[in-house]
């Protein structure tokens, strides 16, 4: 564990990294598809990713569907953003779904590092830590902020290895098993702990603890995807305007009404 101090005078959190697919190659297969090969029987510690089907051959590399990292190519260009005055450090980073880790790869330094900062932005989307008392290390595990208004939605994306040759695959597939992704919606104010949200109408009201009201009346579809769920709660953050008052000194003629 180290600390690197930054430019901006600020601290980084970093600690090598220890990566789980020190044998595993992702790449795209010839349909185009995200595919992780591995060619070690050992398993590390707490961790699916190089676990074998047992009836596999001995030698053999096993190929599971998709990743547990959140993009590809893996290694991509990213920020971290340090400090309240929002400087930013780049460097190429990876970010692990299963295990909900940062790795960096800093210009001047050729080792992998695991970054812990309060937020970084990777492929577009923008994460921040949350729940510190609840990640590994007690410093809290990275959401996707979808909107970040006086409401806050955060996506909290969980993977996890379904190992086996029958899991929903063909034989010409022959895949060892699959990542699965889940997205957990969680909506949450400066002065309120996150609750999660689902994408409907009913979980969308109860969180707000708005059953009846302008928000109500707003949502018209029972299911929502997500770009309507951000727009509900960009509605719900619009404080409501007071009805004009009507001007004394201005009389309205019977040419004015239309």
């Amino acid at each position: 564990m180290k600390i690197r101090t930054t430019a901006a005078g600020f601290f980084l959190l970093l600690a090598p990294a220890t990566s789980v697919l020190s044998q595993c190659t992702v790449t795209k297969d010839d349909r185009g598809r995200v595919v992780t090969i591995c060619r070690n029987r050992t398993e590390p510690d707490g961790l699916l990713l190089n676990r074998v089907d047992r009836n596999t051959g001995i030698g053999r590399p096993v190929v599971y569907l998709g990743s547990e990292y959140l993009t590809y190519p893996v290694w991509q260009e990213g920020t971290l953003e340090l400090g309240p005055t929002g400087r930013t450090l780049s460097c190429r980073m990876a970010f692990n779904v299963v295990t909900n880790q940062l790795s960096c790869l800093f210009p001047d330094s050729p080792q992998q590092q695991t970054a812990f900062p309060e937020t970084f932005s990777l492929g577009g989307a923008r994460f921040i830590r949350a729940g510190a008392g609840s990640g590994k290390r007690g410093k809290g595990v990275y959401y996707h902020l979808l909107y970040d208004g006086p409401t806050r939605l955060l996506k909290y994306i969980r993977c996890s290895l379904r190992v086996g040759r029958t899991a929903g695959f063909s034989e010409q597939d022959a895949f060892d098993g699959f990542f699965e992704r889940q997205n957990v919606y969680f909506v949450g104010s400066e002065n309120r702990r996150l609750r999660p949200v689902r994408l409907s109408r009913k979980s969308v009201l109860r969180a707000l603890e708005e059953p009846a009201g302008r928000l109500a009346s707003y949502l018209k579809k029972e299911k929502l995807n997500e770009d309507e769920l951000i727009d509900a709660l960009r509605f719900h953050d619009t404080p409501t305007r007071p009805p004009e008052k009507p001007d004394p000194s201005r009389t309205t003629t019977s040419e004015e009404i239309i």
